[in-house]
């Protein structure tokens, strides 16, 4: 036997360690591919929800897409009163046509237990077992079983959600201006969100006597974002009393 020939128990050790690598590899693999269809996933909500118009829609929306996300089988999003102490509305999805029946006639839950901690520390909350939780109310009669629960707050500008208004209103006075834009408009890598949109409201502020086009103009001239993004804006005013 030549003396550089590898011999047949390193050969073996060779095979085991490819192996080894090649499992590792294939498991990294696997792992990209599992994130890729995440992030398309959250894509995908976004773009759903982004579509919609009507709040109740949105809302039911949001709650399939973080659904989606986390493969549950039950979710639901609640809008917390003027108190900010409890629930004033309450949107479940993807309970059964017997599982509704079977609740009918019981109120939507208020804010207590578990829900009720989420409301008091707007923390994520995961809980592998809810029945052994210090915090847990139990469920009422006809509700389906579950075991886990995980709850996060949506917030709004860093404060917690809970607007109850059903029809999304705000009484405008005359000669108000309102814009709507795009992302595009105040999105910047190196600073957070609040701060182009402080820095917008400031422009719009600054050149809210202007017509509607000229504002539109100054807004784009001034904008606050890297754009990277397309942008677009819509200014509407509301007349003057005849």
């Amino acid at each position: 036997m030549e003396r550089n020939q590898p011999q047949p128990s390193n050969i073996a050790g060779l095979h085991d360690f490819l192996d080894h690598q090649l499992d590792q590899i294939s498991a990294q693999l696997q792992g990209l591919a599992r994130t890729k269809d995440r992030l398309q996933t959250l894509l995908d909500a976004v773009m759903a929800v982004s579509r919609e118009l009507e709040l109740p829609v949105v809302l039911e929306r949001i709650v399939t897409a973080a659904m989606d996300l986390v493969q549950a089988r039950y979710g639901a999003l609640g809008v917390l009163d003027e108190q900010g102490t409890g629930l004033a509305h309450f949107i479940p999805v993807g309970l059964s046509k017997q599982e509704r029946a079977a609740l009918g006639g019981i109120d939507f839950p208020r804010g207590r237990g578990l829900l009720g901690t989420l409301i008091r520390r707007p923390e994520p909350l995961r809980v592998q077992e809810i029945s052994s939780h210090p915090h847990s109310a139990g469920f009422p009669p006809g509700h389906p079983p579950m075991r886990s629960f995980l709850g996060v707050a949506i917030s709004v500008r860093g404060e917690v959600y809970g607007d109850h208004r059903s029809d999304h209103t705000h009484p405008l006075s005359a000669d108000s201006t309102v814009v709507f834009f795009t992302d595009g408009l105040v999105e910047h890598p190196q600073r957070p969100i609040d701060a182009g949109l402080d820095a917008l409201a400031r422009t719009a502020a600054t050149h809210g006597g202007l017509s509607l086009n000229d504002l539109c103009q100054a807004l784009v001239d001034h904008h606050p974002s890297d754009g990277h993004d397309d942008m677009a804006i819509l200014a509407l005013r509301t007349p003057l009393p005849t």
